[in-house]
Parts: structure tokens; sequence; C-alpha cells
């Protein structure tokens, strides 16, 4: 199963104060039904062994650290397809999202999914930032 929506809401940021640096997609800004957040500590703590990688969040609740196999980014739409113990996790094996976003802003994300991926530990096999 896939996950499809369409994002018109972006934010990229470091978030000092939790030590993350936070990728999220919404479909709506004030009420959003559908939200990916993707995650990375901005220093790793070694007593947490996952805090080297990146995880995925989807809708606030479901977890999962490392896991994308694919990431396409490409003119208007993001590709995440997952791997299979990521897709067990989360119960779906990828993201379609159609982004609704100004240039600057796929811009922006294009910078975030770089500095997110590239270089990790569990960076996606296939990683094309268009």
């Amino acid at each position: 199963m896939s996950v499809r929506f369409v994002a018109n809401a972006l934010a990229v940021e470091d978030l000092p104060d939790v030590n993350t640096f936070l990728i999220a997609l919404a479909d709506n800004a004030e009420e959003p039904t559908h939200v990916l957040e993707l995650q990375k500590a901005l220093e790793v703590d070694e007593d947490d062994p996952d805090s080297d990688t990146y995880c995925l969040v989807l809708d606030g609740a479901a977890t999962h650290y490392g896991g994308v196999r694919t990431c396409l980014l490409s003119g208007h739409s993001l590709v995440l397809r997952l791997d299979d113990e990521a897709a067990g996790a989360l119960g779906i094996d990828s993201f379609e999202i159609e982004l609704d976003l100004a240039e600057e802003e796929r811009a922006v994300l294009r910078s975030g999914l770089a500095r997110l991926f590239w270089g990790d530990r569990l960076e996606p096999g296939e990683l094309v930032l268009a």
C-alpha cells in the first residue's frame, strides 16, 4: 500500500531544543490529514544507537529508523520507496507525494533531503534529487 497526498505545507528546520533536524510535509498547514516527518538528531547520543540515522514518522504516530530504499525528488513529486522492515513497521510500502509548493520551497526541500540522507549509514540505494 502506498500513501499518496498533495503536500502544500513544508517545514525544514533545526530544532535545537529537542536535538532534531526536521523535514515535515503535510497536506494542510492548519488541520493536516497526512503528515510525513523525516527527522535526524543534530548531535549523536552515545546512549541511543538509532540517533546516528534518520527516522520516518507517519501522521505523528508510526515511527521507523532508516528504511528508505529509494528517494526520488523530481519537479513536483517526491517518491520514497521503503524496505521490507520499514514497510512492516509503518504499514505501507511507499510515499507518493505531489508537491504543491513554490520553487523556493522545493529548493529548500531538496537541500534538506540532501542533508538528511547523503553520507548517512542508511542512505537510500537510489537517491535522486533533481
